[in-house]
C-alpha cells in the first residue's frame, strides 16, 4: 500500500512539473488605429502630421513591445506616434513578446504625402508685365492655399506671365511667358517638388534665349522637355540647361496645350494634328483635320479628341494605337471657333465619356455671355451644360485661362472675370457637378488665371 502511495506521489510531482515548464503560447498581436483609420490598409498621412498606434495582444500577461520603422527601432512601450518628417514609403512593425521572450511581428504601411498631393491648382498669369505669376491650391477638402510657390520658396518669385503648368516624376513645371524680367524672379521655368512645391531649380531666360514668349509644355522625360512659342515647338534639354532647336515641322503650332500620351505628343498646327515621337524629336505624321482646332485633349476612352471650327464644327476622335481619325460628330449650330482666343478651354471628363467646351456668345464688351456646354462622346450629342449668368449669378459672367475637370471627384473647375481694366480683380472660380449643380465658389482669389491643372493626371 505504501509503495502504491509513493508511486502516485510520485507521478503527480512529474506532472506537476511538467506544467510548470511548458512553453507560454506565442502572443496575438494586432495595431489599433485612431478611429475611420484602417491599419491593415495603407494609411495616408500628410507630411507634418502624427498618426499614434497602439500594440493589441491577447494571452500575454508580461509583454514587451518593440517598434522599428523600416527596419530601424523607434519605441518600446504598447503605443507609438508616427510623425511624418519626410515624404516616403514606410513600414511600421511592432513585435509583442511574452515572459520567455517568445515575439509574433504585425506591421502596417504609412504613406507621407505633401500638402499638395490632390487637388486643384489654379495657374495665375499676374499683370503681364510686372506682378509676378502665382499658384493656388484647393484641396479635395474645400480649403483653398493662396500663393502656394511664394509660400513654399519664401525668398523667390515665379517669373512672369505663367502660361502652362505639368506634373512628371514627382516634380511640377511651370512654364511662363516672359520669364525673369526683374531681379528675384525665376526664369522661363520653373521646377517644384510635385508634393510641397519647394523649389528645386529654374531655367533662366538666357540659358533658354531662342524662345519668344513661351506660352505651352510638355515635359516627356526627367531631361526633356517640350516648349511652344509663336514660332515653332522647342526642344529643351533640362539636362544641359539648353535649347536643342526646333522641331522640324512644328512651325505654326498653336496657342494651345499640348497632349502628351507619355509615348507621343500631340500638337495642333491650324487644321492639321501633329504626332511628334519623343524618341527621335521628329514629326511622325500629320493629320488632316475638318476645320481648325481650337482645343486638343485625351479623353477617358484613352484617345485624343479635338474640337474643330468650321460650318459645320467637328469634335474629332484620334485613335492613339494608330494615329487615324476614329469618331467624327458633328456639332450643329455652333461654331466650335476660340475667337480672337484660339481656345474654347476644352477639357474632359476622367470618369464620363464627355467633354466640355465654353463658347464666347456676348452681345458686346459691356455685357459678357460664355456659356458651358457639353459633348457626349457616345451619342455625339451636344448641349448646353450650364450659363453662369443663370447659374452663379454673382456677375463674373468671362471665361478666362480655360477649365478643368477632376479625375478623382469629376467636379468641372470654372475661372471667370468680371471683366478686363480693373475688373479682373473681381473674379471667381467655379466647382460644378457633372449634372450641373454649382458645388461651391471662392471668390476673389485669382489673378488672370492661365488654367486649370490636376497632379493626378
Amino acid at each position: 500500500m505504501k509503495k502504491l502511495l509513493f508511486a502516485l506521489f510520485g507521478l503527480l510531482v512529474i506532472t506537476s512539473c511538467s506544467k510548470e515548464h511548458e512553453p507560454l503560447p506565442t502572443p496575438q498581436v494586432s495595431i489599433e488605429a485612431p478611429a475611420g483609420t484602417d491599419p491593415t490598409q495603407p494609411i495616408a498621412l500628410t507630411l507634418g502630421g502624427t498618426l499614434t498606434l497602439k500594440a493589441v495582444s491577447a494571452n500575454t500577461d508580461e509583454a514587451t513591445y518593440l517598434w522599428e520603422v523600416n527596419n530601424e527601432q523607434v519605441g518600446q512601450a504598447q503605443e507609438y506616434t508616427f510623425t511624418a518628417t519626410e515624404l516616403g514609403n514606410y513600414i511600421v512593425n511592432v513585435t509583442v513578446f511574452n515572459a520567455e521572450g517568445t515575439g509574433n511581428t504585425v506591421g502596417c504601411e504609412v504613406t507621407v504625402y505633401g500638402p499638395y498631393h490632390t487637388g486643384t491648382f489654379i495657374l495665375n498669369e499676374g499683370n503681364f508685365t510686372s506682378v509676378p505669376s502665382s499658384l493656388i491650391f484647393i484641396g479635395d477638402d474645400g480649403q483653398v492655399t493662396e500663393s502656394v510657390y511664394t509660400k513654399a520658396n519664401p525668398t523667390r518669385k515665379l517669373g512672369i506671365t505663367a502660361q502652362d503648368m505639368c506634373f512628371f516624376g514627382g516634380k511640377a513645371y511651370i512654364l511662363t511667358q516672359n520669364g525673369k524680367k526683374a531681379e528675384g524672379f525665376d526664369g522661363y521655368l520653373t521646377v517644384t517638388n510635385a508634393e510641397t512645391m519647394t523649389y528645386v531649380t529654374d531655367y533662366t531666360n538666357d540659358e533658354f534665349s531662342d524662345l519668344s514668349a513661351p506660352t505651352h509644355l510638355a515635359v516627356v522625360s526627367a531631361d526633356k522637355a517640350y516648349i511652344r512659342d509663336g514660332r515653332a515647338i522647342y526642344v529643351a534639354d533640362l539636362k544641359n540647361r539648353k535649347l536643342n532647336g526646333k522641331i522640324a515641322g512644328s512651325e505654326g503650332a498653336l496657342k494651345i496645350k499640348m497632349v502628351n500620351t507619355g509615348s507621343k505628343v500631340y500638337a495642333a498646327a491650324g487644321s492639321k494634328l501633329l504626332v511628334i515621337d519623343p524618341a527621335s524629336d521628329a514629326v511622325t505624321k500629320t493629320i488632316d483635320l475638318p476645320g481648325t482646332s481650337s482645343g486638343i485633349v485625351l479623353g477617358k476612352d484613352g484617345n485624343v479628341w479635338s474640337s474643330c471650327a468650321g460650318t459645320p464644327s467637328y469634335m474629332v476622335q484620334i485613335l492613339t494605337a494608330t494615329d487615324a481619325i476614329g469618331v467624327k460628330n458633328e456639332v450643329k449650330d455652333i461654331n466650335l471657333s476660340g475667337g480672337w482666343v484660339p481656345s474654347i478651354g476644352l477639357c474632359a471628363s476622367k470618369t464620363d465619356n464627355v467633354l466640355y467646351f465654353w463658347k464666347d456668345e456676348s452681345p458686346d464688351w459691356s455685357h459678357y455671355d460664355y456659356p458651358i456646354y457639353k459633348h457626349d462622346c457616345t451619342t455625339g450629342k451636344t448641349e448646353k451644360f450650364i450659363s453662369l449668368s443663370e447659374t452663379a449669378k454673382d456677375g463674373n459672367y468671362l471665361i478666362y485661362g480655360g477649365m478643368g475637370v477632376h479625375p478623382l471627384t469629376n467636379q468641372l473647375f470654372v475661372n471667370s472675370i468680371k471683366g478686363y481694366g480693373t475688373d479682373y480683380l473681381t473674379n471667381s472660380i467655379h466647382s460644378f457637378s457633372n449634372q450641373g449643380k454649382l458645388v461651391k465658389t471662392y471668390s476673389d482669389k485669382t489673378s488672370f488665371p492661365a488654367g486649370v491643372f490636376f497632379k493626378t493626371e
